[in-house]
């Protein structure tokens, strides 16, 4: 009986309000009605927290203790809990029972195993978070000056009392740090959690296997909204841009202005303002709506609404203009902005990044903010991955080689100039990092940039405006090209970088044409790239040593070429080529663009230089340079061509015969000579557009039996065959005869030409007799006597020639204005006969695809050997052709003189098949 009743008093603990707590909170215990007691008799408890030793109070509710509640805090002034997870708390008792020698000391202890977690601050006040509010998955940023660590875990927590909230599964993802303009940001993304409102909670990195030391609890909670339809972006167009130069950029997407928002109604119309701020982000009013993030209808708030848009290609950019559709369901949107000055060495991938930022503020009934409610933030970030492209604006070019090395050059007084005897000189630079680049004009037109080029003091510019050559001391070239391999390098996106430059020199001093050596003692070049999407050039010019070397040379120590035959062939190459000429001499070299040629063989008497022609690198016209041991060098057009029509030839009738015999030649696939052709300078035609312009040609042991009219370069020039050129023809390009049309003397001969459009037209007879003039594309003017008049007619257009100028048809409308003005040009070597100029030159005539007339040449001139047999050939403009062997025997005199009295008949229908009887005179 002496210790019954030792139980008796005794304060019960049932829970803790929270077994979480912060370092410097307050334990709430609750048990039994009595507990408050404790506080009463604190002289008989000791209390303790982990190792901490504390101190109960009473709390007070409504102004009433509360019984079966206490406080627990620690004993002693700046005293702390100690922090860590699952500690317990004890309570020791300590009483004196009985009486006299029967007094006893009675201690009770109570343990609660892992009651309470304390856990530790974390200074971090001055967070500021953005967005509010979001979907799962989406990115949450949090920006401060700094932070102590650069490593959290960080928690979504929606009743910070309850620890075991603290799982792997509420804590945020992804978790980033960086440093943005000074500023310490860490971003995550929002778990995979329900729709609610959220605690955020810092704590100790590595919580879940070292447990909770330390947090910080923002004051700002965040909402976890439901998935709405998120903008997305279609298209950037251009995706690329050089980054010294600023561009324009068009930004396509959808659903940027549908506000999309879970809960969100909008009152009234949608957008009720839409401004730009500060030329940096767009701004959208929505006006008034009402808002319940949880779904509940109790929970509706009145706010207003607005949307803010910044939009960054690897740094943020201004919104020019941003354009929407507020009346389609799709919500097109067009983000208009232009590129700024970016520095970087090399290609750039960035990501274009559209930030999308809905404001929610609550309002009263008078529609001011409420100040006791945060706004709610929503940001939708949409990311297209390495969306553009930057690219350095400029490249730095590399030289290995500058063909011809050594360039002949020619002192005039106390200058220097490419030596005369070369007409032009065609020099290549081969390298890498050429650079070719297209710009928009002021006039709106897309423009082309070339890189400038120094050579012996001057700069080639070809850029410049104006016809070639000085121009304030900049020379413009005849030519000017990139190449990358074979391919002409444009400008265009990819196309952009060549490895070899490719230009004309005009030779000899013609005032401000001939190409002048303001330094020849210069061995270097020098070359400067544009900037890319700009007119204008890149800072610097490049040099390079030991490149080139400028020679007075010799007159004696030139080559002269007289011919090379063929020097039109096939982009294939393959066939034998001649260089005949004088002082070809042992050692000399050949070059087709620039490019040696190998395997040449140099006849002993110098006079002839024989190989076989390289494949070509591009259709068109090139040069062919020999160049002699000393450095003299002689040049030559060569030309490259395109093949694309094989001609057959089955037969020649007659087999036999003497000059001015005409022969019928039957095959397929001849070619008529082909207007549609487009020339740059009617005075300077490459070889391949000049037989186009000719059509199918005849060759007799290889050698073209038309005569042309031959340039100074050696080449087939046009030659105005008109009255006003002083080529007198005999007869008006068209002639009535009996009612009738025909040609005028020569004038089948002949193309004419529309300077103003750039066109040619060819004569063309149908077999019932009637001219037309066409274009080859589609567009005839039928030749037609009406009312006496030779007219044109096109449709229902009718136009009077007037033909006052030999030589030039001038079309007149109804109201007698001028329509459009041809004037013929020939090929053909003209010659003149009986005080009239004639077109001499063409043997040629075109029937049909399979037919052709041609009329024997004198076969005893050079370079025929006169009588005997001669292969017979036809050699259509891209230089295919087929021969029949042996095919003409020639007789330098008529056996006999074939004398015709009469025929008949002497007419016929047009269908043909009619026999004829030719009738020679009794004795023959």
């Amino acid at each position: 009986k002496l210790y019954s009743g030792i139980n008796e008093g005794i304060l019960v603990l049932d829970e803790l309000e929270s077994s979480s707590i912060a370092i410097d909170d307050t334990i709430i215990a609750i048990g039994s009605n009595q507990l408050s007691t404790i506080v009463d008799n604190e002289e008989q408890y000791n209390i303790r927290v982990g190792g901490v030793e504390a101190e109960a109070f009473k709390i007070e509710e409504n102004g009433a203790t509360v019984p079966n509640k206490i406080g627990i805090k620690p004993k002693g002034a700046n005293i702390q809990f100690a922090s860590g997870a699952n500690q317990g708390i004890t309570i020791t008792r300590k009483v004196i029972l009985g009486s006299g020698d029967n007094k006893y000391e009675l201690e009770n202890i109570f343990v609660y195993k892992n009651a309470i977690s304390i856990v530790g601050s974390i200074n971090l006040d001055g967070i500021t978070m953005f967005p509010t509010a979001g979907e799962v998955g989406s990115v949450i940023e949090f920006t401060r000056n700094n932070f102590p660590q650069e490593k959290y875990d960080i928690y979504f927590i929606e009743n910070l009392n309850d620890p075991s909230l603290y799982t792997e599964a509420n804590k945020g993802k992804r978790f980033q740090f960086a440093s943005v303009e000074g500023r310490a940001v860490i971003s995550v993304e929002v778990p995979n959690i329900d729709t609610g409102t959220y605690h955020i909670v810092f704590t100790n990195a590595n919580s879940q296997e070292n447990g909770i030391v330390r947090r910080y609890v923002l004051d700002q909670q965040f909402t976890v909204i439901g998935v709405s339809a998120k903008p997305s972006i279609e298209a950037v167009q251009p995706n690329r841009a050089p980054a010294l130069t600023p561009t324009d950029v068009e930004i396509t997407g959808y659903l940027f202005t549908k506000p999309n928002i879970p809960g969100l109604s909008i009152s009234g119309t949608d957008i009720t303002e839409v401004k730009n701020v500060d030329g940096t982000l767009q701004h959208l009013d929505y006006g008034k709506g009402k808002l319940t993030l949880t779904g509940k209808e109790e929970d509706k708030i009145d706010v207003k609404v607005t949307r803010e848009y910044r939009v960054s290609i690897g740094q943020p950019l201004a919104i020019k203009n941003f354009t929407f559709d507020p009346n389609s369901t799709s919500d097109p949107n067009t983000f208009e902005l232009t590129t700024e000055v970016i520095d970087i060495d090399s290609e750039m991938k960035v990501d274009v990044v559209i930030d999308v930022i809905t404001t929610m503020v609550a309002i009263d009934d008078n529609g001011n903010p409420k100040v006791d409610k945060d706004p709610i933030t929503i940001r939708h970030k949409i990311v297209r991955s390495n969306g553009f492209t930057y690219y350095p604006s400029t490249e730095s070019p590399e030289v290995t080689e500058v063909s011809p090395y050594t360039i002949p050059i020619e002192e005039v007084g106390t200058k220097h100039y490419l030596a005369s005897s070369l007409d032009e000189l065609l020099v290549s630079i081969k390298g890498r990092n050429f650079l070719v680049t297209r710009y928009i004009g002021e006039d709106g037109r897309e423009k082309i940039r070339y890189p400038r080029i120094e050579i012996g003091g001057t700069i080639i510019d070809p850029n410049l405006d104006g016809e070639p050559g000085i121009h304030a001391g900049v020379y413009k070239p005849l030519s000017f090209d990139v190449m990358r391999g074979n391919t002409i390098v444009d400008g265009t996106e990819g196309n952009d970088v060549g490895d070899r430059i490719v230009f004309r020199l005009k030779a000899g001093h013609a005032e401000e044409q001939g190409f002048p050596i303001i330094n020849p003692d210069g061995n270097y070049i020098r070359i400067n790239n544009p900037i890319r999407g700009s007119k204008e050039p890149s800072n610097t010019f490049h040099r390079f040593d030991n490149m080139i070397n400028f020679k007075i040379i010799e007159i004696n120590e030139f080559p002269v070429i007289d011919d090379v035959r063929p020097s039109l062939v096939s982009m294939d190459g393959g066939e034998g080529i001649t260089i005949t000429g004088s002082n070809l001499r042992t050692g000399a070299e050949v070059y087709i663009d620039n490019e040696k040629v190998n395997n040449i063989n140099i006849s002993g008497d110098n006079k002839t230089i024989t190989f076989i022609a390289p494949p070509g690198k591009q259709p068109g016209e090139t040069q062919l340079q020999v160049i002699n041991p000393e450095g003299g060098i002689a040049t030559h057009p060569f030309t490259y061509t395109t093949t694309y029509t094989q001609p057959g030839l089955t037969l020649i009738n007659p087999k036999e015969g003497t000059m001015g015999t005409l022969v019928n030649m039957r095959g397929s696939n001849f070619l008529p000579p082909d207007p549609t052709v487009v020339v740059d300078n009617i005075n300077d035609i490459n070889e391949f557009l000049m037989y186009r312009l000719i059509g199918t040609r005849v060759q007799m042991d290889g050698h073209d039996i038309n005569q042309y009219n031959i340039g100074s370069n050696g080449q087939i020039e046009l030659t105005p065959f008109t009255s006003d050129s002083g080529k007198n023809p005999k007869d008006s390009i068209f002639i009535t005869d009996n009612n009738e049309i025909t040609l005028g003397d020569s004038f089948d001969n002949v193309i004419l030409y529309d300077e103003v459009n750039n066109k040619f037209y060819r004569i063309h007879r149908n077999i019932q007799n009637q001219y037309s003039i066409e274009d080859g594309l589609g567009n005839r003017y039928d030749i037609r006597i009406r009312n006496g008049k030779i007219q044109s007619i096109r449709g229902s257009n009718i136009y009077d020639l007037d033909q006052s100028t030999k030589g030039i048809l001038e079309l007149k409308d109804s109201n007698n204005n001028t329509y459009k003005t041809l004037k013929a040009y020939t090929p053909f070597l003209i010659e003149e006969k009986d005080g009239f100029h004639k077109i001499t030159g063409n043997r040629v005539q075109f029937i049909d695809s399979s037919t052709l007339l041609f009329e024997v040449p004198n076969l005893s001139r050079s370079p025929w050997t006169g009588a005997g047999l001669y292969d017979v050939t036809v050699v259509n403009p891209d230089t295919k052709s087929v021969t029949l062997k042996d095919a003409f025997n020639y007789y330098s005199l008529p056996r006999t003189t074939p004398k015709v009295i009469d025929m008949v008949p002497e007419e016929g229908p047009e269908s043909g098949g009619n026999r004829l009887r030719l009738y020679a005179p009794d004795e023959e």
